[in-house]
């Protein structure tokens, strides 16, 4: 899983595990509600600092908020279990690419 696709994953997992929203995630660490979208969906990287903000807000560090944690649902929705991972992370990283592509048309 590409870094930004695991620390949404892990916001997500987070936000759910606290009873917070995303928007009022964005309100806590002052970001607009369409950045956290992006980056649950793992389509932005984060500074430092916004890591910090984040972690801060889950009282975890930022390694823990970085690293894939015991309990996180690491599974890709609408995908049958591949039997070899790394196709997986291929498809998405290609799937990633088309996004971003289309985003700049």
């Amino acid at each position: 899983m590409n870094n930004a696709r695991m620390i949404g994953n892990n916001i997500s997992t987070l936000l759910k595990k606290n009873n917070l929203t995303p928007p009022d995630l964005a309100e806590k660490i002052e970001l607009s509600i369409q950045e956290i979208y992006r980056v649950l969906e793992g389509r932005i990287f984060l500074s430092p600092m916004i890591l910090d903000r984040i972690a801060n807000v889950f009282g975890v560090t930022r390694n823990e908020l970085i690293t894939m944690a015991d309990g996180c649902d690491s599974s890709i929705h609408n995908f049958k279990v591949f039997s070899d991972e790394e196709n997986q992370e291929k498809i998405l990283d290609f799937i990633d690419m088309y996004a971003d592509l289309a985003e700049m048309l």
